[in-house]
């Protein structure tokens, strides 16, 4: 879906994630993607994998395009009155904006490059007057965000796909078989407490942006650009947001030293998704990040 945009076959296309694999593919293609706040889009008629973290995303050339994909796909209506109100309610235009940069445990795994593109956006950023940034620091609680993934996916994994793997499991691939036999060893009883477990996080990061008071967090869309072959886990932050259902924009920012491209970030608070929008437009007025997604620093 990603390349399918990038290379101009399509001007918008679908897709899904669960854990980062709408920003990744958005990050490594040099595109704009967006993974909005959880349940926002119904996901009707899409193979499902796991109730709490399937989300439906989409790809676009620029800002409009997301803000007309997420028109389009979301639900609308009486018939979902806390969505509208929630996103009624975060939707007002401010003259400043308070933003962080996101420190974390897995810094250490993104290379050098990364880390110096990130300082140096961040040193445009406080140059603008309408905009106080601050570094900050996750709660530790996030730390857990890649147990409590697994705890909460692999179990779903034998459940959703139990035809599959009962009728042709050599048509499987051993990655998501070994996943299958992880989720077979936990219980009922803990996939429960890991289920109590992802809503306190969503809860916790929800006060982080409250008692903070910053409007959004920049952080890199992956560790940088493209790999060869996709590890099995990536250690990013892309499923703490799925965990905590926070809408995420993949700004197609920046470029490795060999020239491909990777992303830059933005995360909100769940139902942020419009206000996420207007704060793009100004700093593209500003000329902080680009109109158009592009696949080359040329």
């Amino acid at each position: 879906s990603a390349v399918a945009v990038a290379t101009a076959m399509s001007p918008l296309s679908l897709a899904t994630q669960t854990a980062g694999s709408t920003i990744r593919p958005a990050s490594w293609c040099g595109v704009f993607g967006m993974k909005p706040s959880f349940g926002l889009i119904p996901r009707t008629g899409v193979l499902k994998t796991t109730d709490t973290l399937d989300n439906i995303g989409f790809y676009g050339r620029d800002i409009n395009d997301l803000r007309l994909s997420l028109d389009s796909l979301r639900v609308h209506g009486s018939n979902f009155p806390i969505m509208q109100r929630k996103l009624k309610e975060n939707s007002s235009i401010k003259k400043s904006w308070k933003v962080g940069l996101v420190k974390s445990h897995l810094s250490e795994h993104a290379p050098d490059y990364v880390h110096r593109d990130i300082q140096k956006f961040a040193s445009k950023l406080n140059m603008i007057s309408c905009i106080e940034l601050e570094e900050l620091n996750l709660p530790e609680e996030t730390h857990k965000a890649h147990e409590l993934h697994s705890r909460v996916y692999d179990p779903c994994l034998s459940y959703y796909f139990k035809r599959e793997l009962e009728s042709a499991p050599e048509k499987i691939s051993n990655i998501f078989l070994e996943q299958v036999e992880k989720g077979k060893q936990n219980s009922p009883e803990d996939y429960k407490f890991a289920l109590n477990e992802q809503s306190a996080m969503a809860k916790k990061m929800e006060s982080f942006f409250r008692e903070n008071e910053i409007d959004f967090l920049f952080h890199y869309s992956s560790n940088g650009s493209a790999p060869i072959i996709e590890p099995k886990v990536n250690q990013d932050l892309n499923l703490l947001w799925t965990l905590s259902w926070m809408p995420v924009i993949n700004i197609p920012q920046f470029f490795c030293p060999k020239g491909l491209p990777y992303g830059l970030q933005l995360i909100g608070p769940r139902y942020s998704d419009y206000r996420m929008f207007e704060f793009l437009k100004q700093l593209e007025k500003l000329d902080l990040v680009p109109k158009l997604a592009k696949l080359s620093p040329e």
